[in-house]
């Protein structure tokens, strides 16, 4: 069976080789790091800051007032609609085990033929794991003094957000010491 990812949302205004580019314009020293260097410097300190988030608990100031990141812990809320029912639409779809439900449940078809069909079954996350919590990374915009700073989000990536769920699932809750909102 095949399921294909959808396009991406957010499509990059500067991409690492436009960061390469400044670091060479503006570099205040006479060594010159190469592309690959570069890129392995800036890889390594993105893993590194991400991992003192997820492990360490520490919030990430970013240099230039552009504020701060950090890992936010909150309470998921079930709530019911009218009939009674667990009202799904502020649930997480848990994709993995969706996916094997309907693998199950329409042998033979293919993934078009799937999305084709008209009210499926659908599996939602409860957090059990985490005990009914869930965490993002966000970006506190408070010390920040970027203009129009309602237009600009952060999205993480894909590597930073399977770290962290990734962490909190082999560690229980690990320290516990989230922000919590």
């Amino acid at each position: 069976m095949y399921f294909k990812r959808g396009l991406r949302k957010i499509i990059a205004d500067n991409t690492p080789a436009d960061c390469y580019k400044f670091y060479k314009k503006n570099r205040k020293h006479e060594a010159e790091v190469s592309p690959t260097i570069y890129h392995e410097i800036v890889q390594k300190f993105n893993h590194l800051t991400i991992r003192a988030m997820i492990y360490e608990n520490k919030e990430f100031v970013m240099p230039g007032r552009l504020g701060s990141m950090r890992i936010l812990k909150r309470e998921q809320k079930i709530r019911l609609n009218k009939e009674g029912n667990v009202d799904t639409k502020r649930l997480a779809v848990n994709y993995k085990k969706t996916k094997e439900l309907w693998i199950k449940l329409y042998p033979g078809l293919t993934g078009e033929e799937i999305k084709e069909i008209p009210n499926k079954k659908v599996i939602f996350e409860y957090n059990e794991h985490t005990d009914g919590y869930k965490f993002n990374f966000i970006w506190n915009k408070i010390t920040s003094n970027v203009k129009n700073q309602t237009a600009y989000y952060v999205e993480m990536t894909r590597e930073a957000k399977t770290e962290l769920s990734r962490a909190l699932k082999q560690v229980p809750l690990l320290k516990n010491n989230f922000y919590a909102r």
